[in-house]
């Protein structure tokens, strides 16, 4: 039921809806994978992101955006700190997530 009702909202994407899957639990869950990690894979998850992104329900880009907030300040915070390890990555990689975060901040 809640599906039906979440489909006829269009709160659902297309492809969701093909396969069968929540995008929250889908793209969320491959979003939080891919945050902090250093490898091309990054990228490439990404580029399917913003593709995807007008596509993915408002909630979904909603969780995305609070999260990935999260997640630069606290890369903030390990930069300032100098900590070995970044929350976002390398610089390589946080370059590639403010691509996601233009998605947003630059409609503002």
């Amino acid at each position: 039921m809640q599906k039906d009702t979440q489909k006829a909202a269009g709160l659902t994407s297309h492809l969701t809806q093909m396969l069968g899957f929540d995008d929250v639990i889908l793209w969320h869950g491959a979003f939080s994978y891919y945050c902090g990690r250093a490898t091309i894979a990054v990228s490439a998850f990404i580029s399917d992101l913003i593709k995807n992104w007008p596509h993915l329900s408002p909630k979904l880009r909603y969780l995305i955006e609070r999260d990935l907030e999260r997640e630069f300040a606290q890369d903030d915070e390990d930069r300032r700190t100098q900590s070995r390890h970044k929350r976002l990555g390398h610089d390589c990689d946080r370059k590639e997530w403010e691509k996601v975060r233009r998605l947003w901040s630059d409609k503002t």
